[in-house]
């Protein structure tokens, strides 16, 4: 989570990650997104999450 007033840049987040993680756990590709999408139980929705990914990605 960046501070309040900084926005992450994805070359930032994948040094931290270089950093502080085993190679082979470094993620190959990051996205940033606004927000992350809910379901009604507070939980994170994997499955649309995973779709707009996709979408975004053709």
């Amino acid at each position: 989570m960046p501070r309040p007033g900084q926005t992450p840049t994805l070359a930032a987040v994948q040094e931290c990650a270089r950093k502080k993680l085993a190679g082979y756990k470094v993620p190959r590709r990051l996205v940033i997104v606004d927000e992350l999408p809910m379901l009604a139980s507070g939980k994170v929705d994997k499955k649309r999450l995973r779709a707009d990914l996709a979408k975004g990605m053709d």
